[in-house]
Parts: C-alpha cells; structure tokens; sequence
C-alpha cells in the first residue's frame, strides 16, 4: 500500500513536471516572436560616375637573379671606370683601367737587369 502511494505521487509529480515544462516552452516562443527586434534603418544613395586611376603602393626590394663578384688580378690604382652601376655587362668586356706606370717601371727594370745579365 505504501508502494501505491508512492506511485502515485511520483506519477503526479512527473505529470506536473510535464505540464509545467510545456507551458514554459510555449511561452517562451510567444516571448521570442513577440521581442525581435525592428528591421535596421538604412540610408540609399544613388550611384555616381566618375573616371578613377587605378595604382597601388608597394614596399618591396628587387634581387638580380645572378650576380658576380669581380676580383682584380694585379693591385693598382684606377685610371677610369667604363660601365655605369646598373649596366648590362657581358663577358669579356673592359671594365676597368688600371694605372700602367708602376708595371711599366717594373717591366723596364726586368729588362734592364737580363741586358745586364746578357752583358756579364
């Protein structure tokens, strides 16, 4: 008997549970439909016309695809350059002269010294 009564109870309380749950979704959507919000209010303005210039800036750098490094076989001083920085070089090109003196005293004190020699 006890264990009816406890049934019963339970099968109550489970109904009103039910019952109270479904009343509360029902309002909610009522509560949902009822508060959205106005549509936004937007401004409308006619299109224009006119000639624009398309152009972009960029920061960047620029990388030659090959380089080369140059190395002078004998020292000296530079007589003239004959390129421009930036100018297409191809092999074999002159692109630098030196200063002859120094090497063309040093040529004449070689010959001085075998006619020298010879002479012995």
């Amino acid at each position: 008997m006890i264990r009816r009564k406890y049934w019963r109870s339970a099968g109550a309380a489970a109904v009103f549970v039910a019952i109270v749950g479904l009343a509360g979704c029902g309002q909610q959507q009522q509560q949902q439909q009822q508060s959205a919000p106005p549509p936004p209010a937007v401004t409308v303005a006619a299109p224009t016309q006119r000639t624009i210039t398309d152009f972009d800036e960029y920061v960047g750098r620029f990388v030659a695809v090959d380089s080369v490094e140059v190395r002078a076989r004998v020292s000296g001083y530079l007589e003239s350059i004959h390129f421009k920085d930036g100018q297409m070089v191809k092999e074999g090109d002159l692109l630098f002269t030196i200063d002859k003196r120094p090497f063309q005293t040093a040529l004449d004190q070689a010959k001085a010294t075998l006619q020298k020699a010879r002479a012995e």
